[in-house]
């Protein structure tokens, strides 16, 4: 009766834990992870270009164009970080 209970517990275990897994695309989560980081750095001339284009005051539209393009790419690191160190967890 042991065994059999163990075995009933063993897959429905298998039977939850398995959904957890992004199996088709775990490399995918990775190299969308690694073009994240990789590509932050460019959010920063990014929104400095569109704050100053934008804005009627060019020197305040660099500065917070700036701030912005600095605060999206740190961002943008997390999401890189995140999906990088759970390639294997389905979080969506």
């Amino acid at each position: 009766m042991k065994k059999l209970i163990a075995g009933f517990l063993t897959i429905a275990f298998v039977a939850v834990c398995t959904p957890l897994y992004a199996l088709p695309e775990p490399i995918e989560k990775i190299k969308r992870g690694a073009k994240d980081i990789i590509s932050a750095p460019l959010e920063i001339p990014k929104y400095a270009h569109k704050g100053v284009k934008e804005a009627t005051f060019k020197p305040k539209g660099l500065v917070m164009g700036l701030l912005k393009g600095t605060a999206q790419g740190i961002k943008k690191v997390g999401s890189g970080v995140v999906d990088i160190a759970t390639f294997l967890v389905k979080l969506d």
